[in-house]
């Protein structure tokens, strides 16, 4: 389901006034929020970080891009 258009401009205000410079994340953007701020800073140009916990023990898999792990 598309972000509300509330939502998108209630994270893109954020983006915009906060001067956001990077997006990290703990989570791959699978619920609303986070997808609709990856996808506001892919639009930006904002480098996107995704940390991902790994089945092997002990094991981070870092993403900059979901869409090509």
């Amino acid at each position: 389901m598309p972000p509300s258009h509330s939502n998108l401009q209630y994270w893109n205000h954020i983006i915009e006034t906060k001067c956001i410079d990077i997006f990290l994340s703990s989570t791959l953007p699978g619920n609303g929020i986070v997808y609709t701020i990856y996808c506001l800073c892919k639009r930006k140009g904002i480098p996107t970080l995704f940390f991902h916990i790994s089945l092997m023990p002990f094991t981070v898999i870092l993403m900059d891009d979901w869409e090509r792990p």
